[in-house]
């Protein structure tokens, strides 16, 4: 079996280079250290494979029509918005998904870019950048109230690292069958959520469903001198309105790991109270090797093929 690899990171991993050699000795890796993005680049480097671990590489109709050869599709990471899973279910690709490989990693970096700015730390940062040093009053996280919308693997983790800050934590979430096994926790309708938390935090999948999701109607119920946070996925957000309510004063920080167009950096951020990481929410070394051998074991499992191999998502 021939194996392709487009995802940046495990290529550029030693460790699961040779994890996935181990059982698979035709192997290519994707060694430009960048994402595949031409369609004509990606059906070359992907015609000869047997199975396709797949990053970020958007996978629809027109790349699959080219690629007869493909039985096997595993994800590396979480996330399946680039992929046509109806189309890859009609040509009976298997499909390797696991949930909840980079929860840690990413609610960690959630939490810390709550804390930056609450504390207004990127501005007392660009002061002493430029040899200023001033002091630079902030708010502590600890009593605020904390909403997140999605209370899935990333969601109900953060709050659990939010339990020794004694935030009040409210959470929505479509599957009105989720609980929380936290007692901080409260489950609360969205329009609740958004108007009286102190910082939102979106955590919900990518599809045609909520494309857009957090709109304009939704950011003007935003408490006022309030934080949101995107490390979900870029579509979900009314960049562009975010900011300029932000730039009114009534948004107090905007904190992103996720761009509609990324990478592509469509609106100005040159201000002081905005987090943005280039999408590094699930690059925890520990996450890397996580989301790496769990794509390895996804293709081993293909092996014994179930036939509920797709589950589609809402937002949970």
């Amino acid at each position: 079996m021939k194996v392709a690899v487009t995802s940046r990171s495990f290529s550029n991993n030693i460790f699961l280079r040779d994890y996935l050699q181990k059982y698979y000795k035709d192997c290519i890796f994707n060694e430009t250290n960048k994402l595949i993005s031409k369609k004509n680049d990606l059906i070359n480097f992907l015609k000869d494979a047997d199975a396709a671990i797949i990053g970020l590489e958007k996978i629809d109709l027109s790349i699959l029509k080219q690629l007869p050869k493909l039985k096997i599709i595993s994800k590396y990471g979480v996330g399946l918005n680039n992929l046509d899973l109806k189309e890859i279910k009609k040509r009976k690709i298997y499909l390797g998904y696991s949930e909840g490989v980079n929860k840690n990693s990413v609610a960690e970096l959630t939490l810390s870019a709550a804390i930056l700015l609450r504390h207004n730390a990127l501005k007392a940062l660009s002061l002493v950048k430029n040899k200023t040093w001033k002091q630079v009053v902030g708010k502590e996280l600890a009593g605020t109230t904390f909403g997140i919308i999605g209370y899935g693997n990333v969601g109900s983790s953060l709050s659990r690292l939010l339990k020794p800050f004694q935030c009040k934590v409210l959470f929505y979430d479509l599957n009105k069958n989720i609980k929380s096994k936290f007692n901080h926790v409260k489950k609360a309708p969205l329009y609740k959520l958004i108007t009286q938390s102190d910082i939102v935090s979106l955590h919900i999948p990518l599809n045609k469903k909520n494309n857009n999701f957090f709109d304009t109607n939704k950011i003007k119920l935003m408490k006022k001198k309030s934080i949101f946070l995107n490390f979900s996925r870029g579509g979900l957000v009314d960049e562009k309105n975010l900011l300029k309510y932000y730039k009114k004063g009534h948004i107090y920080g905007l904190g992103f790991d996720v761009l509609k167009n990324e990478p592509k950096i469509d609106f100005d951020i040159d201000n002081e109270n905005i987090f943005l990481s280039p999408h590094i929410g699930g690059s925890s070394e520990e996450s890397i090797k996580k989301m790496g051998m769990s794509a390895v074991k996804n293709i081993k499992k293909s092996e014994i093929p179930s036939s509920n191999f797709i589950k589609y998502y809402s937002i949970s």
